[in-house]
């Protein structure tokens, strides 16, 4: 009986661990071959968001610090990587308030450490939507909705 549970044990965690080396693989080509997902419009599940959201002056999208699978993007626009981006002021309007929001619970730090991640104090677990397109020579995951996650994954409320 012992036998059979340790079995079980394993498989599901082996099952656990592909799934996860799954995910990180397509997350990593996302972020690095964009094209491959032009007009896709993606769900990113297990997301993290933080920062100040500031407009680009040259192409006038709001950029977004997010954190995916471990992996941050800086809330700027680089030309060799997967941008995170809301193009409509009400909704980086409405993301900047919510953000803030959440500071008043955290001591309101939002630098990054060496290890180049979204420093997690004041960042926001989140579930993202968004459609992977390529406007003024950057590759954009351009946001439509950020659902605020609460412990154990809740959904708090929703932005669009």
């Amino acid at each position: 009986m012992i036998k059979k549970a340790v079995i079980c044990v394993s498989l599901f965690l082996l099952v656990q661990a592909l799934i996860s080396l799954a995910a990180a693989d397509i997350t990593r080509n996302l972020f690095y071959y964009p094209e491959d997902y032009e007009g896709k419009t993606l769900v990113f599940k297990e997301a993290k968001i933080g920062g100040p959201i500031v407009k680009h002056s040259r192409t006038g999208v709001y950029c977004l610090h997010v954190e995916i699978n471990g992996k941050y993007i800086p809330g700027a626009l680089y030309k060799n990587q997967l941008n995170f981006v809301a193009v409509s002021p009400e909704l980086a309007d409405k993301l900047t308030t919510r953000l803030n929001r959440n500071l008043k619970y955290h001591k309101p730090r939002h630098e990054l450490n060496l290890m180049d991640r979204l420093y997690s104090v004041g960042a926001c677990s989140v579930r993202l939507t968004a459609k992977i397109q390529k406007r003024f020579g950057y590759w954009m995951a351009i946001v439509s909705k950020v659902e605020f996650c609460g412990k154990e994954g809740t959904k708090k409320d929703t932005i669009k």
